[in-house]
Formats: structure tokens, C-alpha cells, sequence
């Protein structure tokens, strides 16, 4: 797993550090798929496979958001949270599962987490989920580009 920072630049033209997005999931198409959706509103998505890994990056790189898969081969999504939640500023963390429930959605948000996703990932719910969950940097917003054949003209009336 390579580190690369990249910039973006905000609606004000200010460039700055891209917001990044921890993917910790055992599944490489887990990945591939939420580069494939965040990639295009700008988002950095780095992968860990693991609970280690994942620890491992985030001791010597932020991130915004950790999109965890609730199972992992070391742990879980509550090892996860538990253990970001020492940090100064910790990411927001996001819970998917294709078992996705009231309960798991209940236990989240009591722990501390976020938001739950659930698996196969849709788009539209994958930006809107990651993008409210973006902490802004000082005095910036987050920058959220939706796709151009998106049609928010309806969802306005």
C-alpha cells in the first residue's frame, strides 16, 4: 500500500489536501468499488485489508471517513471505533454489511459511529453518506462534485 497525497481544490479555487477515505474490508472488490464511486467526487481511498493494516496507516496518515466492513479477519467494526476514538480528531467511521439491520444501525450510532451502508454499495448513498460525514478543513467546505448526468431537478420540486 503506497501513501500518495493529493490536492483538490475547493469552489473558492483554495487547493489543499484531498479528504481521504480508509477502506478497511478483506474484499478487494469492496475497494474497487468505493474508489470506483469516490473517486469521481474527488475522494482519496486508501484499502486495508485488516484491523492491523488499517492501524498501522492510520498511525502515520489521517484520514476524514473509515468505511469498515462490520467483520474482519482480526476484529470488527467496534475494534475499529474503539480504537480511532483515542485519536485528537477522529474519523468519522462508517459500517457496511450486507446484513444491515436496525440493530447494527441502533449499535452504531450509540457507539459512536456514523452511518451504516449496506452492501452491494449504491452510489448515490455511498457520496451522500461520505460526504456529510466529511469534517471540513479550516475554512473550507468539503468539496462534493456530483456526476454530471445527476438530476437533482426532480428531487427539487
Amino acid at each position: 500500500m503506497e501513501w500518495s497525497e493529493r490536492t483538490q481544490t475547493s469552489s473558492r479555487g483554495v487547493e489543499g489536501p484531498a479528504h481521504v477515505v480508509l477502506s478497511i474490508s478483506p474484499f478487494a472488490e469492496d475497494h474497487a468499488v468505493l474508489q470506483q464511486i469516490l473517486g469521481r467526487a474527488r475522494w482519496q481511498v486508501e484499502a486495508a485489508d485488516c484491523c492491523e493494516a488499517a492501524f498501522r496507516l492510520l498511525r502515520s496518515h489521517p484520514v476524514s471517513v473509515i468505511v469498515t466492513n462490520d467483520a474482519l479477519p482480526d476484529g470488527d467494526w467496534v475494534r475499529v471505533l474503539l480504537d480511532t476514538q483515542t485519536q485528537s480528531r477522529p474519523p468519522k467511521l462508517i459500517v457496511a454489511s450486507r446484513h444491515a439491520d436496525e440493530r447494527l444501525w441502533a449499535e452504531a450510532l450509540n457507539l459512536g459511529g456514523y452511518d451504516v451502508l449496506i452492501k452491494p454499495f449504491e452510489a448515490e448513498e455511498v457520496r451522500r453518506v461520505v460526504s456529510l460525514a466529511c469534517p471540513p478543513p479550516a475554512g473550507r467546505g468539503c468539496v462534493f462534485r456530483p456526476p454530471a448526468e445527476a438530476n437533482f431537478a426532480s428531487a427539487a420540486a
